[in-house]
């Protein structure tokens, strides 16, 4: 079953940067992981007030820092 991921960023923001690198290491291994990255300045994001923003599915897992030991949780269940 391929998980589908989308990560929220703002361009000039170092955390989203730092964030995103993190991810793409964290998925290496996942090749059942599909992430999206957006860039909020380009579309519309009800809800989306703080970047980064990672969603799951289309629900809202994190904002900022992500926890990698809970999203291999939800991304395993």
């Amino acid at each position: 079953m391929e998980n589908k991921l989308e990560l929220i960023v703002d361009k000039d923001c170092a955390v989203c940067n730092r964030t995103e690198s993190e991810l793409h290491v964290f998925l290496a291994e996942r090749n059942e992981t599909k992430l999206v990255v957006s860039n909020i300045g380009t579309q519309e994001f009800k809800k989306i007030l703080i970047v980064p923003a990672l969603l799951v599915e289309g629900k809202l897992f994190c904002y900022g820092e992500i926890d990698f030991k809970n999203l291999s949780k939800k991304l395993s269940a």
